[in-house]
């Protein structure tokens, strides 16, 4: 059950001096006289939330002597303290919204988000992938050096997949979902339950306070004031002692349950997003055969033409744009001038420009029965370690073997090199699985041994087992990214509940004043925090209550609370 704090009540004669000086002394005394008029209704509290406090149900007093006997009665009987069901839930749901533990939680959040943005990540699927984790962590060891495999281990390099990152992600939907359940109570009650009665002394210790002159009696002065503050769109509560409570926007602080839910939403579509989205980047040929998206679809795509825009000042890229064509079993679906940030969307994929103009080898592989193991670029990705080869890799994971495609490194004429390369010419290094050297290059006396490695002209082709490797041509090749998201659509539900909860909570801030006709006086107090917004709201309501009696008097005076 929640409750509102109170203090000691403030005394007749304090409370009829006038305002406190300074501001503690000011708030102090709002409080105390506030929290007297809310305990005279408890069944329609209007504090903020800030002011409500948890309190344990109330259960029939006990006599404490009694009370102790049945403690120590338990205690003998059990030897430790029982705790009920009900009060172990109680106490579980305390936790769900704890400020203290919610801030925690958010901090930690927060660094796995900037430890993801700072450190590259692997595309989606790398990870599992040995091959594919150990090609990356390779790549890596470029840009990071030794702290490498610290940063693998530490799971950084896939941290938005990571275990670490989900429960944290589950932990904080938790804490936001324990605070909004937390809230809506008091939300609700402001909303359905308004207007508490507040003492004399309130319109004197109130931190907003005005007073104007009606030249009517009581009940007919607040009889016109309740009139002209429903045609404001007040809601006007009736009290004793000739008073009013009028609010505006009760129900604005829902607002903040609607932003609320949009970040359960949004985080719900980081989970769906690292559980279910695919991506894989395409090295298509420009101009060349095309590539298979793979993922179980019979999609494919084709890049016709790439250009690039350079900035005649630095000479750097400015624009990268492929026109890019899909097909949907060999028929062609969609195309468009693809542009990093404009990319190409058929049905749940979408195609992004990913990397500019690379150099790569066109290569097909086929088995002994004819049938196309691999036909297409291969992207020349890597270098040998003294800097002479350019290598690309292929993997056949129907067969466990990874195939090195090597040519001279550009400018790298009359080097040595392990095949005796040529410009123009490739070698095939061929690898199994779990191998610990080459299988194209073992001992030639062991009868399982194929062919040596050789050089492989352009529209020459290497046989190896029941492998034909033939080298079409070097091409040039530019990185496509395909994607599909289901947490896509949640992103955009997010955003769209984000801004609606904002735009509420900021627009439609939550007003209340209590009014009350004394002799030919109308006197307007409210107690809410200090706030500009609402200052300049209050002035703007006193100076139109003295319009509402311009016709009995042209007398009116303001009167400001310290601050």
């Amino acid at each position: 059950m929640a409750t509102t704090t109170r203090k000691a009540p403030a005394s007749k004669a304090k409370a009829a001096k006038p305002a406190p000086a300074d501001d503690a002394a000011a708030d102090e005394a709002a409080d105390a006289v506030e929290a007297e008029a809310e305990a005279a209704k408890a069944d329609a509290e209007v504090a903020d939330d800030t002011e409500v406090a948890e309190e344990a149900p109330v259960e029939d007093e006990a006599v404490p002597g009694e009370a102790a006997q049945v403690a120590d009665a338990d205690d003998q009987a059990d030897g430790e303290v029982v705790i009920g069901l009900g009060e172990f839930f109680r106490r579980l749901y305390a936790v769900t919204y704890s400020k203290t533990l919610g801030l925690i939680i958010i901090l930690v959040f927060a660094v796995f988000v900037l430890l993801g943005v700072i450190f590259s990540q692997a595309p989606t699927g790398t990870w599992p992938d040995a091959t594919a984790r150990a090609n990356f962590l390779t790549e890596m060891t470029s840009k990071y050096g030794s702290a490498t495999n610290v940063l693998s281990a530490l799971g950084i390099f896939h941290i938005f997949s990571s275990i670490g990152f989900y429960v944290v992600t589950i932990a904080l939907v938790i804490s936001i979902i324990g605070c909004t359940t937390h809230r809506i109570p008091v939300l609700w009650k402001r909303w359905r339950y308004p207007g508490a009665s507040v003492s004399r002394a309130f319109f004197d210790a109130a931190r907003y306070r005005g007073q104007v002159t009606t030249g009517l009696a009581a009940d007919a002065g607040l009889a016109k004031a309740s009139k002209a503050l429903k045609a404001a769109r007040y809601r006007v509560v009736e009290l004793p002692e000739n008073s009013l409570f009028v609010d505006r926007f009760a129900w604005g602080g829902f607002g903040t349950v609607v932003a609320h839910l949009s970040f359960i939403v949004i985080l719900a579509a980081f989970l769906v997003s690292g559980l279910a989205s695919f991506s894989v980047l395409l090295n298509a040929p420009i101009g060349g055969n095309p590539v298979a998206v793979g993922d179980s679809t019979n999609l494919t795509v084709a890049v016709t033409d790439y250009n690039e825009t350079y900035d005649d000042a630095t000479g750097q890229p400015t624009d990268y744009v492929s026109h890019v064509i899909v097909y949907d079993n060999g028929q062609a679906v969609k195309e468009q001038d693809v542009r990093v940030n404009s990319p190409l969307t058929y049905g749940k994929w979408t195609f992004y420009q990913y990397s500019g103009l690379g150099m790569a080898y066109d290569v097909t592989v086929t088995s002994a029965d004819g049938s196309t193991l691999y036909d297409g670029s291969v992207p020349q990705q890597y270098q040998s370690n003294d800097g002479t080869l350019s290598v690309g890799l292929i993997r056949l994971d129907s067969l466990g073997v990874d195939i090195q495609v090597e040519g001279p490194a550009s400018g790298q004429v009359g080097i040595n090199n392990t095949f005796g390369l040529q410009p123009g010419q490739v070698g095939f290094v061929i690898w199994v699985d779990g191998a610990t050297q080459p299988d194209n290059m073992t001992d030639l006396t062991l009868p399982d041994s194929g062919p040596p490695a050789a050089a492989v002209d352009p529209g020459g082709s290497y046989i190896h087992k029941d492998l034909t490797l033939t080298f079409n041509r070097e091409s040039q090749y530019t990185g496509i990214k395909a994607r599909t998201d289901p947490g896509t659509i949640l992103v955009w539900i997010g955003g769209l509940l984000l801004v609606i909860g904002m735009t509420v909570t900021f627009t439609f801030r939550y007003r209340r004043v209590w009014v009350r006709a004394e002799g030919k006086q109308l006197l307007l107090a409210s107690a809410d925090k200090e706030d500009s917004g609402f200052r300049q709201n209050f002035t703007e309501l006193v100076e139109q209550a003295q319009t509402w009696y311009s016709g009995e008097h042209e007398k009116a005076s303001t009167r400001k609370g310290d601050n």
